[in-house]
């Protein structure tokens, strides 16, 4: 829904749209945070394999190291998506910047 302008659709009108819209977006900021995550699920695979190397690591030593690289990554997918949206480079199949309900 657009800043300042009133909506006057129903609710799942409204998810479509917001779903259709971000399509594009949502991958760049679901990666940013699937290295520092202990769900992710080859998470604990890092870690042994960091272990392999210095024995004393673990989920927060991972984390921490790993953390510089999240805040980097997620400042350039932002730079891309903005580069994108002022370049009118669409993000996907129908996926438009404009909310038209």
């Amino acid at each position: 829904m657009g800043v300042g302008r009133p909506y006057y659709g129903t609710h799942a009108d409204a998810a479509w749209h917001i779903t259709r819209s971000h399509t594009g977006g949502l991958p760049g900021g679901d990666s940013v945070s699937n290295v520092i995550t202990p769900l992710m699920p080859y998470f604990p695979l890092i870690v042994v394999y960091c272990q392999k190397y210095v024995k004393t690591t673990g989920i927060g030593t991972l984390v921490s190291i790993m953390m510089p690289y999240t805040v980097v990554f997620g400042i350039a997918w932002t730079l891309f998506l903005l580069l994108y949206w002022f370049l009118g480079i669409p993000l996907g199949l129908q996926a438009n910047y404009d909310y038209i309900p």
